[in-house]
């Protein structure tokens, strides 16, 4: 089959109810990554597509691409394609063939948006590509007026021209932003592109570093270098810069929807910032976002999936609160991010994220289920895990490459911020701060009665020995 026939067939069968949506999006996510694969096999290998629904479906779509050719099939299936779907597809990168066909499939009554935005010229000299993803991509630059390096946000150029309206609003709430733990935007305006066409971009602060999710990967893989020189005690410190960045957001009535360890970039010289707001929606501090939700749909890989709403993604499963995996987006509020920051602590002190699985699917559910396991618990079980494969591969590394013990009250502060109720949670992100501070103060104490204690233990030690070596002397000069 070639692309079009088996785009047919996937749209065939969500329009018969063979297949439902998430599992359409799920296997072209599939087929995406395996150009050398067709979509129905992969579909049939899943268990998705039993024979008799299979031939079925191959009967339409060989009787529609015989009697009236790729082009014309495809109108049989127009009714299925609405501009939701269309994005989410889009989203996972299709050839540059394929992308044609999908937006011609979209019912042309949207109207279109008209998104004023000044052209920049050639200000930005674009460089090396840092990131991607649904509706951009984002790109080291120079900034030829100013003499400085920024990062460059750029709209996809097979983007419906109506999704601008995402980027201007990213743009204006972070602009709005203006505080040392959030991303600064520099400017907004249009680029051409090579083939001369206007694309909206975004001008932000370049932070040179990685992100938190990159550190704490590099801490569960074993990597020493990364071990030695980030301490859990400076892991809460940069959470507690995460904390004061979302605090100030809340207290100027906007929510993120999307925190999570990969969300925030960690400077070379220990700047903490929170990105990519683009997702996020103005609210009072406390009230809703202005959405309706039904439950969501599933895309994308399992570790970075996000949902989407109505062609609006609003989260990643294994950071989203109980709420937003509902669907139920009218209940999203300043307590929901903090349920996201509970998560990232709980990443950081587990070295995990609080919910796992083999499929967004299964992930979403656990996150519904709402029964989180205490972050001491599961890094014990995971401690325990490593110390049985080292003493497998050999004799054991001292028991200080294992990650400490997980004190009481980090679990508690983690289980109170992620609590299944927005109403038993953390009031505010800056109470959150508060109380990872009064734990670090408590921990400085602690470390210093220890080390107090040691030194006097080992001045004790050092004076017995001592007595030792001189106690026979004294026992002959009495003699």
């Amino acid at each position: 089959m070639s692309h079009a026939s088996d785009l047919l067939y996937a749209l065939l069968a969500l329009q018969m109810e063979f297949l439902t949506r998430e599992q359409l999006v799920e296997g072209a996510g599939l087929w995406m990554k395996s150009p050398g694969r067709a979509l129905p096999e992969i579909l049939r290998e899943r268990g998705l597509m039993p024979p008799e629904r299979d031939a079925a479906v191959r009967a339409v779509v060989d009787l529609r691409m015989r009697d009236a050719g790729p082009e014309s099939a495809m109108t049989v299936v127009q009714g299925s394609m609405d501009a939701g779907l269309c994005e989410e597809l889009m989203g996972l990168e299709p050839p540059p063939g394929l992308a044609e066909t999908l937006a011609a499939l979209v019912p042309r009554d949207v109207k279109p948006v008209t998104i004023v935005a000044p052209p920049s010229g050639d200000r930005y000299l674009l460089g090396e590509e840092l990131g991607r993803g649904g509706l951009g991509r984002v790109v080291g630059a120079s900034d030829t007026l100013l003499g400085r390096r920024v990062a460059v946000k750029i709209v996809l150029d097979r983007l419906r021209a109506d999704l601008a309206e995402r980027f201007v609003r990213e743009a204006r709430l972070t602009a709005g932003l203006e505080h040392p733990n959030i991303v600064p935007v520099y400017d907004f305006g249009s680029l051409k592109n090579a083939a001369g066409q206007e694309r909206l971009f975004i001008s932000m602060k370049c932070v040179p570093g990685r992100d938190l999710s990159r550190i704490l990967r590099a801490l569960a893989a074993g990597d020493a270098e990364t071990r030695r020189t980030w301490t859990r005690t400076r892991l809460l410190m940069v959470f507690q810069d995460i904390c004061l960045g979302v605090a100030y957001a809340h207290g100027r009535g906007v929510i993120h929807r999307d925190l999570k360890p990969s969300n925030v970039m960690i400077g070379d010289y220990g700047e903490v910032h929170v990105v990519d707001w683009g997702l996020a929606v103005a609210a009072g501090v406390g009230g809703a976002a202005p959405e309706t939700g039904s439950p969501p749909r599933l895309t994308g890989a399992v570790d970075e999936s996000r949902i989407t709403h109505e062609g609006d993604i609003v989260g990643t499963p294994a950071y989203m609160p109980p709420e937003q995996a509902a669907g139920q987006l009218d209940e999203l509020d300043a307590r929901s991010d903090i349920y996201s920051l509970g998560a990232i602590l709980y990443e950081i002190l587990t070295l995990r994220a609080p919910f796992e699985g083999k499929t967004p699917q299964e992930i979403i559910s656990k996150v519904r289920n709402g029964r989180v396991e205490p972050p001491s618990t599961k890094a014990t079980w995971a401690r325990a895990i490593e110390i049985a494969a080292r003493v497998r591969q050999g004799p054991p590394d001292p028991p200080s490459v294992v990650a400490p013990p997980i004190p009481a009250d980090l679990d508690a502060i983690c289980l109170y911020a992620m609590a299944f109720r927005k109403e038993d949670r953390y009031p505010t992100a800056m109470a959150l701060h508060d109380d990872i501070q009064l734990f670090l103060e408590g921990a400085r104490d602690r470390e210093r009665a220890a080390k107090l204690l040691a030194d006097h233990l080992a001045a004790g030690t050092a004076a017995l020995g001592r007595f030792r070596d001189l106690a026979p002397r004294v026992d002959r000069q009495a003699a």
